[in-house]
C-alpha cells in the first residue's frame, strides 16, 4: 500500500491515495510511511482538512511522528494559512526532539515567516 499511496502522491490523485488509506486501515497496519504519503497526498490536491484530520489519526494509531510528517503538516497549514498552528507545530517539533533537515529549516521556515508577514497565498 505504501508505493501506491506514493505514487498517488507524486501523481496528485489523492482521492486514489485515499481509497488505497482506507483499504490500508482495514488489511494492514499502517505505518509512518503510509500516514505520511497519504498526508502529502492530499496536501497537493489541496485537501488540508483531510491531511489535518490525518496528522490527528496519527497519535491515535500510535503513530509517531518524524521530521518528513513536520515537513508535510507544515505545508498544509502554510496551504491553509494556518501560520499560528505552523508555528506551534515548529514548536512541538522541538519538544519532541526532531531534528530538522535541511529542507525543513530553509523552506519551511521561509514559508512561515512569509505567511507571519502577509507575503504568500495560501491556497493552490
Amino acid at each position: 500500500f505504501n508505493s501506491a499511496i506514493s505514487a498517488c502522491e507524486e501523481d496528485g490523485r489523492w482521492e486514489k491515495a485515499l481509497q488505497l488509506l482506507i483499504m490500508a486501515q482495514h488489511t494492514v497496519d499502517c505505518n509512518i510511511i503510509t500516514f505520511n504519503s497519504s498526508i502529502s497526498a492530499f496536501e497537493k490536491g489541496c485537501e488540508w482538512a483531510k491531511a489535518l484530520e490525518l496528522l490527528g489519526g496519527m497519535a491515535k494509531n500510535e503513530v509517531e511522528s518524524n521530521v518528513v510528517t513536520f515537513n508535510a503538516a507544515l505545508v498544509v497549514y502554510g496551504r491553509a494559512c494556518d501560520w499560528e498552528m505552523a508555528l506551534l507545530f515548529l514548536s512541538t517539533m522541538a519538544q519532541k526532539n526532531v531534528q530538522p533537515d535541511s529542507f525543513l529549516s530553509i523552506q519551511r521556515l521561509v514559508h512561515v515567516r512569509s505567511l507571519v508577514s502577509g507575503g504568500m497565498p495560501c491556497n493552490c
